[in-house]
């Protein structure tokens, strides 16, 4: 497989995980991101991202695109309403689904991911120049509440399911990607080699050093301070929940690009280039 991959999701066994990329590949996996299998989907638009709860996956890509799948059951599209492109999608287990795109685009589901509609959210009187700006990336908690980043290094949170949102940051970097633990210590990443650090659950954040000024797309980290952060042609680590950070000496890391990541058994996993799966390991070794 040579296309490129956007997304990944794993279930909270660390086990079972899918991962989707352009053209509608969907790969899937049953040990921990160790070997994969093509699945199937058919349609010819790329597919940007995709969330795992319990039996239900979505994925969501080009076109407002929106696949809902049961475990054991073939993909289904679903309307979402819009043909502007998602690039991310995540849900939790009482069925809210938010699924982000282009030119401020957030979409809402209370009943994970049948039906859904637009946010009223307008952010263009809130943005410099009055731009709509594009959306990258969200996180839906087991509680209700969400975070989505964007252009302009704008942080919305939400405490209510979607239904109200507040701007926690904004800024000059574009951000990527976020994860935020349920301890409320997470990061946010982007151009510039930009790394956001909030220790409140995404209320406020606060930038940290980084050795690279390099575009930075996805991020993962775990209770025990450890943290990855992948982008285009680097990799950063950090042992110290970001008040270090070391890049990946890795020839594979430093000539491709990497997205999207998740956590596993053995590890975190990032998706990328030509169909790349990369796995760091905790002791920081591939």
């Amino acid at each position: 497989m040579h296309r490129p991959l956007y997304g990944i999701d794993f279930h909270q066994d660390l086990q079972r995980g899918i991962a989707v990329g352009a053209r509608g590949t969907v790969v899937t996996s049953d040990d921990g991101g160790r070997s994969w299998a093509a699945d199937q989907l058919e349609t010819p638009l790329s597919l940007i991202d995709v969330a795992v709860q319990g039996d239900r996956r979505l994925t969501v890509g080009q076109m407002g695109g929106i696949w809902v799948s049961d475990s054991g059951e073939p993909w289904r599209a679903v309307e979402s309403g819009t043909e502007e492109r998602l690039m991310s999608v995540d849900l939790n287990a009482a069925g809210l689904a938010i699924a982000v795109g282009s030119f401020d685009l957030i979409l809402l589901s209370y009943d994970g991911g049948e039906t859904w509609a637009e946010s009223p959210l307008q952010l263009a009187p809130h943005v410099e120049g009055h731009y709509e700006p594009h959306l990258y990336d969200v996180q839906v908690n087991p509680d209700g509440s969400a975070l989505i980043v964007g252009e302009f290094g704008l942080i919305l949170r939400t405490v209510d399911q979607g239904r109200n949102w507040d701007i926690v940051h904004q800024g000059v970097a574009s951000l990527s990607g976020v994860h935020v633990r349920t301890d409320g210590t997470g990061f946010a990443v982007g151009q510039d080699g930009a790394v956001l650090r909030t220790a409140d659950g995404g209320q406020t954040w606060t930038r940290l050093a980084t050795p690279t000024s390099g575009n930075l797309l996805g991020v993962w980290s775990t209770g025990d301070g450890q943290a990855t952060v992948s982008g285009m042609r680097y990799m950063i680590v950090s042992d110290d929940d970001g008040d270090s950070w070391r890049p990946v000496a890795d020839a594979e890391v430093n000539t491709n690009w990497y997205g999207k990541m998740a956590a596993t058994d053995a590890g975190f996993i990032a998706v990328g280039h030509s169909g790349r799966v990369i796995r760091v390991a905790r002791e920081q070794s591939r």
